[in-house]
């Protein structure tokens, strides 16, 4: 048993206890460099208190995931928990089998074999069954060899509702597996995050399949195709296991390196356990207890994460679910970190009130978390604030742009890099540690990996403004157009000098523009709900078949309908409604300015994660919220009914930037004629081609 109660300040959750096992995974090189990794990678430089990092959001993740299992544990009707118990100690007994049969070696035991076969011996045949449950009995009895003091913190009175020690012991075994897989899951679920997280996680994508698809790569093109392979696909999941099986579906690029990352943080714990235990004056039986233990967990976290069955699908859920650890986490940390005030989220009344519940899906059994029904609106709280946090904080115009410097300037460097051979001086040599970090697919011990990191891509990015400040384009290979592009971006985003400008700062910038639109199509759209119409009329008295073309087409042309679309800016119900492509159209007038040398350069996107709203969405209803209610039999469980939710987030979205674009102007005193200039080509644009649109659907327009 621990002795020593480790525990962490925090400015959210005050004190947050971590296990033997966690401290020692908070002290690998993988973790430890989250201290370096912003959490919402530029943010910072608009809200500059928002300096949220993985390691501490990640560490107060993890409180609340082992909070919220102890809740819906200690909350849980007895026959609930009987179920669950049960099901944990089938997949004990086939861990303690395989690992007694030894035909499978465990990826994160692969440089302790020799010191596990002093914790048990190899057995098959008839005996293997028989030494699986002495193993299994002996790990319940010896129970205290691996209680842990912080985690008893999070221990539900079992002994209210158990008849004899053994059951308990096996009780607090199981649940102490459990717990501590849970735990370490949501410390390590966002370990596998590369610098500046999502933004380079994208631009490692792009210059991957960039590569891939080079006619005649270079050597230092194939290099980094070599260094991303191994987290590339489902095929590269080489993670052996005796419990879990390999990925079904690829997985993010981040999640994948998440997995190697926990089996290499494993191995480098596990080896210096096991050894240890092989010296320690203990009994064969108190060795193999903490080996099962230990390998229980592990096996849990890889079963989890890998979604192997219903029953870890649902311990998933409590770090990836509808409402969650993570979110909550995030939710309270960075509005506060954000000096936003949109009032407080009773996060612990929820958490405590939480209960787990059994669900059948199909033919799989689910083991759900359910919150009282008077919790509803603190739920919707949580859900709204976080929509609150991505469109004002996350998608700020202003957050957007420097997410976009970013990937543009990395994207850039890169390429430089990885065009020229070594003969050829690079602008940033210092890029190919994106990728460089990786190179040796995370082995055991491997240092390198810690520098994979904020600090050292801004650093090199440092180091490449010093150089483009004192030489030139001559230095470099490069066109003059590329240097001063290189240049405008890097004093932008590290010296904070404005070169880009925003074309629309809020959705409701785009409202005149399409209210233009409208405004010009007026005749149009009254002259075919005029024929639409009258065919329609024509139809129900003669009972002609074009009635229903008549209806779809004035539910198309829909007043209301239309209105809503020019209130809100909504470009994509607008092309929803006709078959346009709104980036193109912005990319193309974008284009033609920079030709025109109107302005010398342009960044433009599409909010592709302003329709993700956070309910629930999984098909197995894994991540569906449940409601209860007491009454004198039990509980009443129900399905919360999203709508309204759905409804509110809706509104909200009207409110956040749908597409987002920056132009460099020629000068400052150029940049508000320009971006007016580039709103009414917009307008302009957008009636040529929904007019064009008009014609081609009705046929009265063509006359």
């Amino acid at each position: 048993m621990q002795k020593r109660l480790r525990q962490i300040s925090d400015t959210i959750h005050q004190t947050v206890y971590s296990s033997e096992l966690e401290s020692n995974m908070m002290s690998t090189a993988y973790f430890y460099r989250l201290h370096d990794v912003y959490q919402s990678s530029t943010v910072y430089l608009t809200f500059p208190s928002n300096r949220t990092k993985r390691y501490e959001h990640s560490h107060g993740t993890m409180g609340l995931a082992g909070e919220m299992f102890f809740s819906a544990i200690t909350n849980a009707d007895v026959s609930v928990l009987n179920s669950f118990f049960s099901s944990a100690e089938k997949h004990l007994n086939t861990i303690v089998t395989k690992l007694l049969q030894g035909n499978i070696r465990p990826t994160y035991c692969a440089s302790s074999q020799a010191a596990l076969a002093n914790c048990f011996s190899a057995v098959s045949g008839r005996a293997l069954a028989t030494e699986a449950n002495k193993a299994i009995s002996n790990a319940y009895k010896n129970f205290e060899m691996i209680e842990d003091v912080a985690l008893n913190h999070y221990m539900p009175p079992f002994s209210n509702k158990l008849s004899s020690t053994d059951e308990l012991n096996k009780r607090k075994f199981l649940y102490q597996c459990l717990l501590e897989a849970v735990r370490i899951v949501a410390l390590f679920h966002d370990v596998g995050h590369p610098p500046y997280s999502h933004i380079m996680e994208g631009t490692l994508n792009d210059l991957y399949n960039y590569c891939k698809k080079a006619p005649n790569p270079t050597a230092r093109m194939s290099e980094l195709i070599n260094n991303l392979n191994p987290f590339k696909g489902v095929e590269y999941d080489d993670i052996t296991c005796l419990l879990s099986k390999p990925l079904k579906v690829s997985p993010e690029f981040h999640e994948q390196v998440g997995l190697k990352m926990l089996a290499s943080a494993f191995e480098d714990i596990f080896q210096n356990k096991f050894n240890n235990l092989s010296v320690e004056k203990i009994s064969k039986a108190q060795k193999g207890t903490t080996a099962v233990y230990y390998i229980t967990v592990a096996e849990f976290c890889f079963a989890i994460l890998r979604e192997q069955s219903s029953f870890f699908i649902s311990l998933h859920r409590i770090v990836d679910g509808c409402v969650d650890a993570d979110r909550m986490d995030y939710i309270m940390r960075d509005t506060l970190n954000s000096a936003v005030n949109w009032g407080e989220i009773p996060y612990k009344r929820i958490l405590e009130s939480c209960m787990l519940i059994e669900r059948k899906f199909k033919k799989d059994v689910y083991y759900q978390i359910a919150y009282p029904s008077k919790m509803v609106e603190h739920i919707d709280d949580l859900l709204i604030t976080r929509y609150k946090i991505f469109s004002r904080i996350n998608y700020h115009h202003r957050s957007y742009k420097t997410s976009l410097i970013l990937q543009r300037l990395v994207q850039i460097l890169a390429k430089d890099y990885l065009e020229k051979d070594d003969s050829k001086r690079a602008l940033c040599p210092g890029i190919a540690d994106l990728w460089n970090c990786l190179s040796s697919t995370l082995n055991s011990g491997d240092l390198y990996i810690i520098q994979w990191n904020d600090s050292t891509l801004i650093s090199h990015l440092y180091q490449t403004l010093a150089e483009v400040k004192s030489g030139d384009c001559s230095d470099y290979n490069l066109s003059e157009e590329q240097y001063e592009d290189v240049t405008s971006l890097l004093e932008e985003f590290l010296l904070n000098r404005k070169h880009f400008y925003s074309v629309f700062k809020r959705q409701s910038d785009l409202t005149p523009i399409f209210s233009k639109l409208f405004e010009l199509l007026a005749p149009s759209v009254d002259k075919v709900r005029e024929y639409e119409q009258d065919k329609l009329e024509k139809a129900e008295n003669s009972g002609n078949s074009a009635e229903q073309d008549a209806e779809d087409s004035l539910k198309r042309l829909n007043a209301e309908q239309l209105d809503g679309i020019i209130k809100s800016g909504d470009a994509d119900s607008l092309e929803r409604i006709f078959p346009l492509d709104m980036l193109k159209i912005l990319s193309d007038i974008l284009e033609e300015y920079k030709e025109q040398g109107k302005i010398l350069s342009y960044l433009v996107d599409k909010n592709r994660k302003r329709s993700k709203t956070g309910l629930p969405y999984r098909e197995d209803g894994s991540d569906r919220i449940y409601l209860y209610n007491y009454n004198t039999n039990g509980h009443d469980i129900e399905l919360y009914d999203v709508s309204t939710l759905e409804t509110r987030l809706a509104q909200l979205q009207h409110y956040c930037l749908q597409y987002i674009a920056y132009v460099e102007p020629r000068s400052e005193n150029e940049s508000i004629t320009v971006i007016n200039e580039i709103r009414q080509a917009i307008s302009t644009r957008l009636f040529a081609d929904v007019k064009s649109c008009m014609q081609n659907l009705f046929s009265c327009l063509r006359t």
